[in-house]
């Protein structure tokens, strides 16, 4: 196994390190846990793959946990609709000292949600990550494809920012998006999405390569991304307002 360094002020971490994981309903979950010191999850270098829901999953909505997901692969079962590579329900904004890392994983073969946040992923002191992933190719599936989902249940995104990832826009029916802002509120602080590709090579209904639909004040800073279609379909953005 690699040889991994605790975080700062953590003594109770606990790390999955160069597996591979096959098959299950889930390859990992995670229970609640309200424990204030918020110990850390490390998954650094697995492999992960034919989970039937997801390959890493929280289901409690109460989890103080802080995650960190780096350098994965992850492809789920064929066959089955409405998966996640990750749907994190719980971990809202961590304290101080301590965010959310999503970095430098390749999801693919997916079939519903790449990445799933019911909140943001960081705090005023800490930006959560999301850098240098690969979301798609291979996504398979008959009405709808999110690489990236943040807020789906909290009225806003706040701290975190999505830099340097690509998504592969390849789904072939329905509506994909790459970045979708589920925010009931139109406004965020500290939420920015910058030097990312996006690429859309799919003949499905809608492709958008970033939605806002309640508001692109969501968004604090949105710059030096690329985008690329060969299709009528593509979509730049989707939002109530001007990003």
């Amino acid at each position: 196994a690699t040889t991994m360094t605790l975080q700062t002020g953590t003594t109770d971490s606990i790390y999955i390190d160069t597996c591979t994981l096959s098959y299950g309903y889930y390859n990992i979950m995670c229970g609640a846990n309200n424990n204030s010191t918020w110990p850390t999850i490390w998954m650094r270098g697995d492999s992960m793959a034919n989970a039937y829901n997801a390959a890493f999953t929280d289901p409690a909505v109460f989890s103080n946990y802080t995650i960190k997901f780096i350098n994965n692969r992850v492809s789920l079962r064929s066959g089955v609709s409405g998966q996640y590579g990750i749907q994190m329900r719980g971990n809202a904004n961590p304290p101080t000292g301590k965010y959310h890392q999503i970095n430098g994983n390749r999801f693919n073969s997916l079939n519903g949600y790449g990445v799933v946040f019911w909140f943001g992923l960081g705090n005023a002191s800490n930006a959560g990550e999301m850098y240098n992933n690969v979301f798609g190719g291979g996504t398979r599936g008959a009405t709808q494809f999110v690489a990236v989902n943040l807020s789906v249940s909290a009225p806003q995104v706040n701290y975190t920012n999505i830099y340097h990832n690509t998504f592969i826009m390849d789904f072939t029916s329905g509506t994909s998006y790459g970045i979708n802002f589920n925010s009931s509120s139109a406004t965020s602080t500290a939420c920015n999405v910058k030097n990312n590709i996006f690429y859309n090579t799919s003949s499905a209904t809608s492709n958008i390569a970033i939605a806002t639909p309640n508001g692109a004040g969501v968004i604090t800073g949105c710059d030096y991304n690329n985008f690329y279609t060969n299709h009528s379909s593509g979509v730049l953005a989707s939002t109530s307002g001007s990003i």
